[in-house]
């Protein structure tokens, strides 16, 4: 006989109902569930589980675990909160995959959802603002509730915080009546994946963000308490979007033949990408899509390297590569840009020439990266990147600049324009770039994201036009990953038809996507 451990409270039971539903549909039987009394009522109804109340505090995990080892000849604890006795060991970046990772299940996190049978109600014009937490307030509930009223001026809003009902699961058909859910980290937040209505999940950083609920794809967008007033657009376009039931263009994600592969770049069906081979150094791959990858050949002088990031182009008609090599000095990175001429020479794909522009800094002095390599009338350019208020570009022969272009640096509302790729659009040249608003790793303090911008076909270049909201922004979602890092999204491929536009890049440093954008979907 088996038992699952999960005294409380409702959304920890709620948060982990999804795997105890796959467990039961691979067993072929009920799932006993050892719950406090306090919260049983919560699985009444539920036919895939056997509720066990026991009369025992919900933190009492270790007399629920001493009960539940007289009666049972296993048992399986995917409860992490309650009981002081217990210490809990943080393997994933939230308590909730943390539960599904107890629960041997983390494989099949976000893939189903939960499952509680309802009666349905009319549909109704409003927007459920679960707007309450107990354990994890939400400061900005004002601020939230008049973002609702602005961006939907037609919908009413109605608190979970007014209503007062017996059972939490009552408010389901509330809920799935509206046209949109928002909640703060509390209950609603977990119970909302019973409905099918879009969801914007405003979830918990303190005391650090392994207390938040992690991101799902159901939700039309997640975001950190800390991060509210920063994404107050996003916030409302995302609202507008779900409630209209506007699609946009997500990234598709492209299985690399190395595990975890991330960053490719892509031109005419070359798709290369790096991934981690040993230690903290990357080497590049070329990939059919197929599972087929091969690692590309660098000259000997790049062995001490760690190859990073590269990007495709054409220059005189023949493929060529730049890419970053970096490198430890007196224990700090260091590294510089290159490029050369791909070939492929019998089964082996190679760069030949090892080309390292002589611009300034580009010397293993500092971190130089994002040389941004375009062709215009046979001549080779790099975008170098903004100094100042500046953009420039320098004309390269092999490794020295013949020319620098300068112009005024574009700018948008989501940090400083950087890397990208380049392609000649109509009459024009299309940028994608990426940028980063905050800075560090600790406590997810940074975002990026990923916007376009039109420029000027002939020196210097000057930029035209610039997205007016992000084609993309970072995200966490999770990958079981040992260099996983959270909200990254960076483009280092473009081909474009003149019409739509397909670029491809990486993701959280643990995936490679490709994503297929029309002109409006640009924003410019």
């Amino acid at each position: 006989m088996h038992a699952w451990i999960q005294t409380g409270k409702a959304g920890d039971i709620f948060a982990i109902l999804p795997a105890i539903k796959i467990r039961s549909e691979q067993e072929g039987r009920r799932q006993d569930v050892v719950v406090s009394k306090q919260y049983a009522p919560v699985l009444n109804g539920i036919d895939y589980v056997n509720p066990v109340p026991v009369d025992l505090h919900w933190q009492d995990l270790h007399g629920a675990i001493l009960w539940a080892k007289k009666r049972y000849d296993k048992i399986t604890v995917p409860q992490i909160h309650g009981d002081p006795k217990f210490n809990f060991q943080r393997r994933k970046p939230s308590f909730v995959l943390d539960m599904w990772d107890r629960a041997g299940m983390i494989g099949g996190f976000d893939s189903r959802p939960l499952e509680i049978p309802f009666n349905r109600i009319a549909p109704s014009k409003t927007v459920f603002f679960a707007d309450h937490s107990e354990s994890s307030p939400f400061f900005f509930a004002r601020e939230m509730e008049s973002l609702i009223n602005s961006s939907l001026p037609e919908h009413q809003v109605v608190r979970a915080s007014s209503i007062r009902l017996k059972n939490i699961k009552d408010f389901i058909p509330i809920m799935e009546a509206s046209d949109l859910i928002v909640s703060v980290e509390t209950s609603f937040l977990h119970l909302s994946s019973a409905c099918s209505k879009p969801v914007i999940a405003l979830v918990a950083d303190k005391p650090d963000p392994w207390r938040g609920t992690p991101w799902q794809k159901r939700f039309a967008i997640h975001c950190r308490y800390k991060d509210f007033e920063h994404r107050r657009q996003e916030i409302s376009a995302a609202m507008c979007r779900a409630v209209n039931k506007i699609s946009i263009p997500e990234p598709v994600i492209f299985s690399t033949g190395r595990r975890n592969g991330y960053n490719m770049t892509s031109l005419n069906g070359v798709n290369i990408y790096r991934y981690h081979d040993a230690d903290w150094k990357t080497k590049l791959a070329i990939d059919d899509g197929n599972g087929v990858a091969k690692d590309i050949r660098f000259p000997s002088e790049c062995d001490e390297y760690s190859l990073e990031d590269a990007r495709l182009f054409t220059h005189k008609g023949s493929l060529h590569i730049s890419y970053t090599c970096a490198r430890t000095i007196d224990g700090m990175f260091r590294s510089i840009q290159a490029y050369g001429p791909l070939e492929f020479s019998g089964s082996q794909w190679e760069v030949k020439s090892h080309i390292v522009p002589k611009i300034k800094g580009n010397d293993f002095s500092g971190m130089q990266k994002n040389y941004v390599p375009f062709e215009i009338g046979n001549k080779l350019h790099f975008i170098f990147g903004i100094s100042g208020q500046r953009q420039i570009v320098h004309e390269l022969i092999g490794d020295k600049v013949v020319t620098t272009y300068e112009s005024e640096a574009p700018k948008w509302n989501w940090g400083e324009i950087r890397g990208g790729a380049i392609a000649k659009y109509k009459d024009h040249l299309l940028r994608i770039f990426h940028s980063r608003i905050g800075g560090g790793h600790k406590n997810y303090d940074f975002r990026y994201y990923i916007g376009a911008a039109l420029m000027e076909k002939e020196p210097p270049f000057r930029t035209v036009a610039v997205s007016s909201f992000p084609v993309l922004a970072g995200n966490e979602r999770y990958v079981d990953c040992s260099h996983w890092k959270p909200n990254c999204c960076l483009p280092y491929g473009m081909e474009t038809d003149g019409t739509s536009v397909k670029i491809s890049g990486g993701i959280n440093d643990c995936e490679s996507f490709t994503m297929t954008l029309s002109g409006g979907d640009l924003h410019l």
